[in-house]
């Protein structure tokens, strides 16, 4: 029959528990400057209907590439 065991260590008087410490910060993501845009999204966003429609359907295609 196994007994049970020896006991743990006890910490002694005014000893804290070891403590976890979180991970330090993490650097910044390093992103690219994107694709060149013949606009930007907000001159895109002031122009009126069809070029509007037009313009933001090419916009998204240089940004993230023909479908």
């Amino acid at each position: 029959m196994l007994g049970p065991g020896p006991a743990p260590p006890m910490l002694g008087p005014g000893a804290a528990p070891p403590m976890m410490l979180s991970p330090g910060p993490r650097p910044p993501l390093l992103l690219g400057p994107g694709n060149p845009t013949t606009y930007t999204w907000d001159q895109i966003s002031r122009m009126r209907q069809p070029q509007l429609w037009e313009e933001r359907q090419t916009y998204m295609q240089q940004v993230y590439g023909p479908t």
